[in-house]
């Protein structure tokens, strides 16, 4: 496998562990002392800091566990468009995403009227934007020192219980 791939599966691996609320998978992506920013935008506006940056595996690691969605709701990053510079043990990367929230009842039939059977829900996207990298290479595998999830839209806030 080559720097490339070896690159976008970095990627692939952080989407997945997002998808799957994997801190510990997720920070392990990133070196001791890697980064993510997330940033918004509306239009063609500059892209704004929407938070302070989770910095360190252990702070990564606890963000993603924070993360909750409503009951039924699974939420699937995907990627495309990757531009990849590779300069040694040094690269950056970026690429569009788009996500896609699934949400479904619990309660569901397992057989509609008539003998179909199918899904049941709906699938939507609800997120777009770049994701803005920067990798090493470290001890033979590559990791972010930083990640920038940049939203296309803007982002706002949970409110607090």
């Amino acid at each position: 496998m080559n720097d490339q791939q070896e690159i976008r599966d970095v990627l692939s691996r952080y989407v997945r562990a997002t998808d799957n609320h994997d801190g510990r998978g997720q920070a392990g992506l990133f070196t001791k002392d890697g980064e993510i920013g997330y940033y918004s935008r509306a239009g063609f506006e500059e892209y704004q800091l929407f938070q302070e940056p989770s910095r360190g595996r252990e702070r990564i690691r606890a963000d993603v566990g924070d993360r909750s969605l409503p009951e039924g709701t699974q939420l699937h990053h995907l990627t495309s468009d990757h531009l990849i510079e590779v300069n040694g043990d040094d690269a950056t990367l970026t690429a569009q995403f788009f996500v896609i929230q699934a949400s479904g009842p619990k309660d569901a039939p397992v057989v509609w009227q008539g003998g179909l059977f199918g899904l049941r829900g709906e699938a939507r996207i609800t997120m777009i934007g770049f994701y803005d990298g920067r990798l090493r290479r470290v001890g033979g595998e590559w990791k972010f020192t930083r990640l920038d999830v940049q939203h296309s839209l803007p982002l706002v806030a949970r409110p607090s219980a």
